[in-house]
């Protein structure tokens, strides 16, 4: 991210932001490393992310898909799939606004509801865990 955004890149002028410049590696420099610096853990130990949510997600989340309003046909083709995707507010205001029925679309608001709608098995799982701890904090 560039500086002027609060990143450490440095800023660019406008024609210099095309084509796009993408990292090596989508999970930071700090996951090709065997050893994590300790900068990178948030209990200061050096370890590396119990759950890495880039892995979480399957391709279709990564790649997206294109919202062409085109024709009806064409919209039907991908307005259900995008109605049940993780929805920023604008998006979803924009997709209530495209669709025929009354039924609001909702955006993503949380990391919870985020992990239910990329991976629902890794979200129920993690539930499970929440409560098991729970459990155990109860019994002590």
């Amino acid at each position: 991210l560039e500086a002027r955004y609060g990143g450490t890149a440095p800023d660019l002028a406008p024609e210099e932001t095309y084509p796009f410049r993408f990292f090596k590696n989508p999970q930071g420099e700090a996951a090709l490393l065997k050893e994590h610096p300790v900068e990178s853990s948030s209990s200061g130990e050096g370890e590396p992310e119990d759950f890495s949510m880039h892995e979480s997600t399957q391709l279709a989340f990564h790649e997206g898909f294109s919202w062409d309003d085109s024709s009806a046909a064409a919209r039907g083709r991908w307005l259900e799939k995008a109605k049940m995707s993780s929805l920023t507010p604008a998006s979803a205001n924009a997709l209530a606004e495209l669709g025929e029925d009354s039924k609001p679309v909702q955006p993503c608001r949380d990391m919870e509801q985020w992990l239910e709608i990329v991976n629902p098995a890794a979200a129920d799982s993690s539930c499970t865990m929440r409560m098991m701890e729970q459990e155990d904090s109860v019994e002590v």
